[in-house]
């Protein structure tokens, strides 16, 4: 798995992580993670719950050769599991605390055209928003 390209490759994934930050920073506070094997985005609200991870993890992507993977934990809200694991019905497990489910190949790419990947984000944001009472 590992080539001459992998740094060009992981390089461009973290500009698509960048390039998602960019975009949803003005709506959400975001939390980056950065520890060995793993860089992610913790998409926060203003008032500090958090609603979706986002992250590149080396382990998973050496293992099911898919680099991308949204998720959230139990900890994050009654029911946030089971919703996003509805959301994701069948691709989803639990991972080192998080619920995770990995971004579609062809969504995820490393080239730098976060597009596809933005709208899923917001899809995903869209519906782990707390319902207002």
């Amino acid at each position: 798995m590992f080539t001459d390209d992998m740094p060009k490759i992981v390089a461009g994934y973290f500009k698509v992580l960048e390039t998602v930050a960019d975009h949803f920073k003005a709506d959400y506070a975001i939390e980056r993670l950065s520890r060995q094997g793993e860089l992610a985005l913790v998409f926060t609200t203003a008032s500090g719950g958090k609603l979706l991870y986002l992250g590149m993890r080396w382990d998973l992507w050496s293992r099911m050769n898919l680099p991308l993977w949204l998720g959230v934990r139990p900890e994050w809200g009654a029911g946030r599991v089971d919703a996003f694991s509805a959301r994701n019905q069948g691709r989803s497990f639990m991972h080192e605390g998080y619920q995770l489910s990995p971004v579609d190949p062809g969504i995820a790419t490393d080239t730098g055209n976060a597009e596809a990947l933005i709208a899923l984000v917001a899809a995903e944001l869209a519906a782990a928003q707390p319902v207002a009472k």
